[in-house]
């Protein structure tokens, strides 16, 4: 069985502590989970190309009873955002806690070889690091397998070292296996299609389109894309409910940091036929985030938060100290208190367009396509789908203006500022 820990007593009684973790004091939450609560057996869960059509992110017609579940016993992230919205660079970010897709970082500091050095076992089941490229040359696994059947199994496993288990789970990606025995609960004739105004990119910049796999289809071949799609999804949900099992069945809850999300978003044919990721519309760069662990009560948390955020999260949660330069902030305060006050914004980068970022605050999307412009500006509180481009609007200047320099500020912070050190 998976090795003993501390008690979820003290863990709880830890978080408790933090819910009265005022604004000013909240970058100090960190170190106070971290000392009592002991290191800790770790399930992180990396699906690939999944949005938010999930049943617990309000979608009206995708089914995912298990994903469900783990919401209702940890805090949802509803605004979480990745750093760069293509698989390679965004897991060379996460794995390594830098927005720089893991440049400068010491081969000893990325996530897999950092928890190993700290006693834990670690296993990758499926795509976690990527096949090639900067995440896959730094990470360094103790085991590495493929399948959900061995991922269930090593869960399974007695083991006399603490264990991290990383699974990734592909099947949201195009090309990938996924049950077809879910196409039975999304027949394409019953398929809603989410409506958008005929004109939805006449005001976006061109340089905003390029190369983010952009086709005309039907209205039938959207269906049946979506088909497949949700169907994808309900794949991916069945198989975070088989690991969930091995939990319920062994009584692990208690021991298990249980994390799941994902290494990007995907469009799905929305502004004029998108159908990949690489763009950086909400519908590429949002990813569900759902961290369960004990003591941690069920919630929402509305505050935008980035994928880089995770490396320190697990740090905090298993109590060891950060290694220098991570840039993403621990979410223990917001673990504790979902609607804390949250001062950071989510910063994306575009895999195509060198020096392009966007950076959503918890009411707008501003996206700067270059130190000169051109620009995009979208107002969530009225046009949650971006259907609506605000930057060309003189009226909107003294707003771009605010957005920017709040983006200059964010990009200027030195590296080691994001998480502090318990």
């Amino acid at each position: 069985m998976i090795g003993s820990v501390r008690s979820a007593f003290a863990i709880a009684a830890s978080l408790c502590c933090l819910s009265s973790v005022t604004p000013a004091s909240a970058v100090d939450a960190a170190a106070a989970i971290a000392e009592p609560t002991g290191v800790r057996n770790v399930v992180f869960v990396v699906a690939d190309d999944l949005n938010l059509d999930i049943a617990c992110y309000g979608h009206p017609q995708v089914r995912t009873p298990h994903l469900d579940r783990l919401a209702a016993r940890g805090v949802r992230f509803s605004r979480a955002y990745c750093n760069v919205p293509l698989c390679n660079p965004s897991r060379a970010a996460f794995l390594s806690g830098r927005r720089t897709s893991g440049k400068r970082a010491l081969p000893e500091h990325w996530l897999p070889n950092f928890f190993a050095a700290r006693g834990f076992l670690t296993v990758q089941a499926g795509k976690v690091s990527h096949g090639y490229g900067a995440s896959h040359d730094a990470t360094r696994w103790e085991v590495d397998v493929q399948g959900i059947d061995e991922a269930v199994a090593k869960l399974r496993e007695k083991h006399d070292r603490l264990l991290f288990l990383a699974v990734g789970l592909s099947n949201t990606h195009g090309g990938t296996y996924y049950d077809r025995k879910f196409r039975d609960l999304y027949p394409a004739e019953k398929i809603v299609l989410p409506e958008e105004p005929a004109d939805v990119v006449a005001d976006v910049p061109a340089i905003a389109l390029r190369k983010v796999g952009r086709r005309d289809t039907t209205p039938a071949e959207r269906r049946e894309h979506l088909t497949e799609y949700y169907s994808r999804v309900s794949t991916v949900d069945a198989y975070v409910g088989r690991l969930m099992e091995v939990l319920d069945k062994e009584s692990l809850w208690d021991s298990t940091v249980f994390v799941f999300t994902s290494d990007h978003g995907k469009h799905t044919g929305d502004h004029g036929g998108l159908y990949d990721k690489r763009s950086l519309f909400e519908k590429s760069v949002q990813i569900p985030l759902i961290v369960a662990a004990p003591g941690v009560q069920p919630g929402v948390s509305p505050r935008t938060v980035e994928l880089i955020d995770v490396y320190p999260t697990l740090l905090d949660l298993c109590g060891l100290a950060h290694p220098p330069g991570l840039e993403g902030h621990g979410l223990a305060p917001l673990l504790a208190q979902p609607d804390e006050a949250w001062p950071h914004p989510a910063i994306t980068a575009s895999p195509m367009v060198p020096g392009a970022v966007t950076m959503r605050t918890e009411r707008h999307r501003f996206t700067r396509w270059g130190k000169q412009g051109p620009y995009e500006l979208y107002d969530h509180e009225a046009d949650p789908q971006e259907h609506k481009n605000l930057a060309p609007d003189p009226q909107s200047a003294e707003l771009i203006s605010q957005l920017e320099a709040q983006l200059d500020a964010a990009l200027r912070k030195p590296a080691g500022t994001g998480a502090k050190k318990p």
